[in-house]
């Protein structure tokens, strides 16, 4: 007999489904991983991590824009500013305006010497009005006056002698100020005279020039009048020439018409020699052969003689 093992199961049957059931739901929560919700960062938690890289980019810029001008300003220093066209235009019209105003500073240093001579003597007057209030009233001793009088003297003359070399030193500022404006004006005339002179000069100079330019072009035209009557002249005689030399060998007869077909004729001396020619054969005596017409029965050659 064979032995069979034989499980036996206590559980009923509920408690197995409930088991099986239980084992199901923990695999389905293993298979099935809720997802985490992250919370949204800031502007600020983004920039933090970065925040040191930042701040040390602006540092290496600040050095590096202070060293680039620094090195500019080495090589490139400022220059100072030169005057402006506008001062510069101003002494040219204080040039100008001298002239003008030498009456008005004539008229104002009058006024002030008129002036300087009544306050210098309202200074002397006071001068010595002070002096008289400040000495002492009640002196019984002489010579302290006479030494107080002496001492006014002294002082009143130091004084007048201290307004005139005033006055003298205005005088001459007067007197130098008369020069320089007429020197000023001395030499704007003599440069308005050799302007004047040169740009005379030099319109006679263009003028001159325009003359001979003209006459220049007269006798050209004289010349070319002369030379085309001489072109015509010399057309005249070469006309003459070649009839004379047409009419000298006309007179000795040399050569004849023989015979004359199209571009081609026959030539015959007195001993009886024949000559054949063409057109542009040169002949002595009567020059290039020109034409050959045979409907006219001539030849006509260079030298304007025809041969019939």
């Amino acid at each position: 007999m064979a032995s069979k093992e034989e499980r036996f199961d206590f559980e009923s049957d509920d408690e197995t489904q409930e088991n099986n059931d239980l084992h199901d739901d923990l695999e389905e929560s293993s298979d099935v991983v809720e997802p985490v919700k992250e919370k949204p960062l800031s502007i600020i938690d983004k920039l933090r991590p970065r925040l040191r890289f930042y701040l040390l980019c602006l540092v290496a810029s600040i050095v590096i824009i202070f060293l680039i001008h620094y090195n500019y300003r080495m090589m490139f220093p400022e220059k100072k500013p030169s005057k402006s066209a506008k001062e510069q235009g101003f002494v040219f019209a204080k040039n100008n305006n001298q002239l003008d105003s030498r009456k008005k500073y004539n008229i104002a240093d009058k006024k002030k010497d008129k002036n300087i001579n009544n306050t210098n003597e309202v200074k002397y007057n006071n001068v010595s009005d002070n002096l008289s209030d400040k000495l002492p009233i009640n002196v019984n001793n002489e010579n302290i006056k006479n030494n107080i009088s002496e001492n006014n003297d002294k002082f009143l003359s130091k004084i007048n002698l201290i307004l005139n070399s005033i006055n003298e030193i205005k005088i001459d500022n007067k007197s130098s100020k008369n020069n320089i404006l007429k020197l000023n004006q001395s030499d704007v005339d003599q440069i308005t005279d050799s302007i004047k002179k040169e740009l005379s000069a030099s319109q006679n100079e263009i003028d001159s020039y325009i003359k001979r330019d003209n006459q220049i072009n007269d006798n050209n035209k004289m010349i070319i009048n002369k030379l085309n009557q001489v072109l015509a002249e010399v057309a005249k005689e070469n006309k003459n020439y070649a009839y004379l030399i047409a009419k000298s060998n006309n007179n000795f007869d040399k050569l004849t018409l023989r015979a004359i077909i199209t571009g081609r004729a026959w030539l015959v001396n007195k001993t009886g020699k024949t000559i054949t020619v063409k057109k542009g054969d040169f002949l002595n005596g009567y020059g290039k052969v020109m034409t050959i017409d045979d409907k006219g029965q001539q030849v006509v050659t260079s030298s304007g003689y025809i041969f019939k």
